[in-house]
This record gives structure tokens, C-alpha cells and sequence, in this order.
């Protein structure tokens, strides 16, 4: 008889447990005393004492590759690739805990830890199986500020590296092997938190994440929108520094050593944010600032969309304006000459929405030539319109304008300050 489809998809699903098993070590921690934390203080302070807890902790864990499983009221479950990293956390989190408490107004707990290393079923944000049981157990029969492992951690340890004292060992309910039991004397080992600060970041979960990123996203265009507004020209004022913001891309291709540097920075940009697990608690505040500022920025140019042409037009009065004209090439594939003469060589072929500093003006057969900076002092030439000919109408080339800053600006300016403002002082710290 065939097998039946309910029967090889029970069988595909055991094949990829089996096929997730490997060696872990498992560590738990639990506040001592807890319920009567929670009884005496109430539960604003004693859910303040879980975050406290999760702050200080969390970063200890992380330090030592340890990976957060689940937090269960005010106890962690955290894995661990290898004993030594479980064991090293452990002693991290009593130091750290040490030190809070000897602080004025510091932490009042107690933690007490477990520890046991086995095989486990490791899926993606879960861990499985007898190891994991064990080792809660054993956390069970700790102390506050004690740190117990089992005889299968410390046989996969550097036992050179810690001390341990053997303890009397326990048959777990529902098994029926004795488990050794050692306790780690975190006190005389050396101090491995001196540089760990957890109080001045901020511990990111999936929901931060998701909010990181869509501050992080709203203020690049934002950034990137007031740059082609008005930085770029502002900047471009200062002939030294056109090429820079007008048209990088000529820049890059005049001293490629510049694109080889950007690669390498924007690629280890991009490793050190996906290893990030905590972030500083002022760039998280500046992100919702930005956010703030594009909202209140863009607000303003919603509420004027239903008032006429003519009240728009009182509100574009120039305020400021810059020194220089800027040239705005008009058509893909524009020549640019070595003089102002198209029978002389092109040195150089752009596209539409291209941007040039003006820096002269020449006029050669009827035709207004426009000079333009193009490279670290260097100039060429670029024609304004094409002439009409036979069969074909005049074609304009470029346009020439001056950047103003109008009241518009600074109204827009003005409540996307506010949004910044309103985005900074609203920021709250969430609870871990």
C-alpha cells in the first residue's frame, strides 16, 4: 500500500527536526524572589525592575554571542554556541549586577543562573527539547548571585579558565540519570564588563526595528529632497565646491580612487548594521526628529494645495538668492566644448537634469554660448538654445537660473522645525 500524503508530510517534518539537532548550551536566569518584588512594589516598579533587569542583561548576553530566545516574565532563555561563551555571560551578568547594585539608587535584585549544554532541536527563534529542561531545572536550585552548571557543560569547558567547586549532584523529576552539579565562583575571576555601558543604548526589538527603519528611511528622502532643493546650490556657491554637490558623478569620474573608498565604506556601513543589536539612545531620538521635520515639512504644502495660484505667488517673494547662475542642461547626450564653438573638440557628454556652475558667457554667431565649470579648474562651453533650420524649430539646450530662497521656504522650514522638535521631545523609551 502507498504511503498516504498525511503520512509523508508527518514524515518531512520529522526528517527536518532530526536535521536541526545539534549541541547547545542553554542558559537561564530568574530574579530571585520575584513574586515578592513584584507584591512590594507594585507593578509600575516591578515591571521598572524587569526592564532594568533586561537592560543590563541583554547586552552581557550579546557580548558573548549568546542569542536571546525568549524572555518569560522576569527570566531569559539565551543559547549559546559553545559552553565557554555561557559560562563567560554568566559570570558577566553576576559582575554587572554586582557593580549596579553597589551604584547610589542602583539595581536591588538578585539573579541566579543555570546553565546545562546537550543536544537541542534549534529552529529559527526557538529552541526544543531535553536540553532545554534541564537547564531550567538546574536554574531552579540556584541561589540569588549564583551561578550552577551541569556536569555536561563543564566537561565541554576550559575548566582551566574558571573556578568550579562540585556540588551534590540530582535525579530531575520524570528522568532517572543522576545530574552532576558545579557551581562557578564568579567572584575571584577577572572583570569582563569594564566597557560594557547597557544604560546609554537602546536594546532594538522586531518593533523598533520595523520603527528604525521607517525613521531611517523617511529621513534619507527627506535628506535627500532638501539636498536637491537647497544644500547643493548653497554649497555650489562656493566655486571650490561646486563639482562636489552640483554633479558628483564628474568628480568621481576624475579621481576614481573616491568610488573605490565610498564602495569600501558603504559595504562596512552595511556589515556593522546587521550585526547592530543595541543602538545610542540620541540616534534613535534624532531619527524620530527627522521624522517629525519631514512630516511638518510636507504639511505645509499639503494645507496650501486648495489656495489659488495667486496667493502662492505673494508667498514666493525672493528672500535670498545666490551669487552665482547655475546652468540646467535640458536634453540627453548635450556636448560640451573646449571653446565656445561647436566645430571645437567635445570634451565631455551629458544628460538632462545635468547642473554646471556658470562662470561666463560668450556670444559666436548668434549663438549665446554659456561657460561652465566641469572639472578642478577647468572650463567649457555649452550652447543655450540651437538655432532653428530648415525643417527644424529652435531647440533650447540649457536654461540658465539663479537659486532664491523664497518665504515658501521658510515657512516650510519653520513647521518642519517644529516636527523636528515635536518628534524629539515625543521619543519614549520603551520597556524590554
Amino acid at each position: 500500500m502507498s504511503e498516504t500524503p498525511h503520512i509523508k508530510f508527518t514524515e518531512s517534518i520529522a526528517r527536518q527536526i532530526a536535521d536541526s539537532r545539534q549541541q547547545v548550551s542553554i542558559l537561564f536566569t530568574d530574579i530571585e524572589y520575584s513574586t515578592l518584588h513584584w507584591d512590594v512594589l507594585g507593578d509600575v516598579d516591578g515591571r521598572l525592575m524587569v526592564d532594568q533587569h533586561n537592560r543590563l542583561l541583554f547586552p552581557v548576553i550579546k557580548r558573548f554571542r549568546g542569542k536571546i530566545i525568549k524572555t518569560i516574565g522576569d527570566a531569559i532563555m539565551a543559547s549559546f554556541k559553545t559552553p565557554d561563551g555561557a559560562v563567560n555571560a554568566a559570570i558577566g551578568i553576576q559582575q554587572i549586577l554586582s557593580q549596579a547594585r553597589s551604584q547610589k539608587g542602583g539595581v536591588t535584585f538578585s539573579v541566579r543562573i543555570g546553565i546545562h549544554t546537550g543536544t537541542g532541536i534549534v529552529e529559527h527563534s526557538d529552541i526544543f527539547g531535553d536540553v532545554v529542561n534541564v537547564a531550567a531545572k538546574i536554574q531552579s536550585r540556584c541561589l540569588g548571585d549564583e551561578i550552577l552548571l551541569t556536569g555536561s557543560t563543564v566537561g565541554a569547558l576550559d575548566a582551566e579558565c574558571y573556578e568550579l567547586n562540585e556540588l551534590q549532584g540530582f535525579v530531575p523529576k520524570g528522568k532517572q540519570e543522576l545530574i552532576s552539579v558545579f557551581s562557578c565562583e564568579w567572584r575571584n575571576h577577572w572583570n569582563l564588563v569594564n566597557d560594557i555601558e547597557p544604560r546609554l543604548f537602546l536594546s532594538i526589538s522586531t518593533r523598533d526595528k520595523i520603527d528604525i527603519l521607517i525613521y531611517t528611511i523617511v529621513s534619507i528622502g527627506i535628506g535627500y529632497f532638501l539636498y536637491l532643493k537647497y544644500l547643493r546650490y548653497i554649497i555650489a556657491d562656493y566655486e571650490a565646491l561646486a563639482l562636489l554637490s552640483l554633479n558628483p558623478s564628474l568628480l568621481l569620474h576624475q579621481y576614481p580612487s573616491i568610488v573605490a573608498a565610498l564602495t569600501a565604506v558603504t559595504v562596512l556601513a552595511g556589515i556593522w548594521v546587521f550585526h547592530i543589536h543595541s543602538i545610542p539612545h540620541i540616534i534613535y531620538k534624532l531619527l524620530k526628529g527627522m521624522y517629525g521635520f519631514c512630516i511638518g515639512f510636507l504639511a505645509i504644502y499639503i494645507l496650501v494645495m486648495p489656495f489659488s495660484m495667486d496667493f502662492l505667488a505673494h508667498w514666493d517673494k525672493k528672500i535670498i538668492q545666490s551669487r552665482h547662475l547655475f546652468v540646467r542642461v535640458m536634453e540627453d547626450g548635450t556636448r560640451i566644448h573646449s571653446e565656445p564653438s561647436k566645430d571645437t573638440p567635445v570634451l565631455i557628454t551629458v544628460n538632462a537634469g545635468t547642473l554646471l556652475l556658470l562662470t561666463d558667457l560668450a556670444d559666436q554667431e548668434i549663438v549665446t554660448w554659456n561657460k561652465v565649470l566641469i572639472a578642478h579648474q577647468t572650463d567649457a562651453w555649452v550652447r543655450r538654445v540651437v538655432p532653428a533650420k530648415l525643417g527644424s524649430p529652435e531647440k533650447r539646450v540649457t536654461i540658465t537660473e539663479r537659486f532664491y530662497v523664497s518665504m515658501w521656504d521658510l515657512a516650510a522650514m519653520f513647521s518642519g522645525s517644529m516636527g523636528f522638535i515635536w518628534g524629539m521631545l515625543s521619543f519614549r523609551v520603551r520597556p524590554i
